[in-house]
């Protein structure tokens, strides 16, 4: 999905949300969160696009590996990043568990 016409259609300013990735298992139950998806919201993508242009609509293809495969920190009680590479360089993502969604609220190059 994240390949496709529809998120970049998300990015330019068409949607409110756009699920981004899946949490495995282990990583759900140790944020709290009630549900698997990840959420970009629209003032995050809004947000991410005039803070960081260095983040394309490629570079989110690469958050599922970071789930499945990153370094994690917790934060506070509800929020959490999470390290990894997106093509060959170190990215960080701050993930919020907010009532019963997970939002990307950051993605970025560290």
């Amino acid at each position: 999905m994240l390949a496709g016409k529809g998120f970049r259609r998300f990015l330019a300013g068409g949607g409110d949300e756009f699920p981004v990735g899946v949490l495995p298992a282990a990583l759900q139950k140790e944020m709290g969160a009630s549900t698997q998806a990840v959420l970009l919201s629209r003032p995050s993508a809004d947000k991410q696009c005039s803070h960081h242009p260095d983040v394309t609509p490629d570079s989110y293809r690469g958050v599922q590996r970071m789930l499945d495969q990153g370094r994690r920190e917790r934060q506070s009680a509800n929020r959490f990043r999470v390290y990894g590479e997106i093509g060959g360089k170190p990215h960080r993502a701050a993930l919020k568990v907010a009532a019963s969604e997970v939002h990307l609220l950051s993605l970025h190059r560290i």
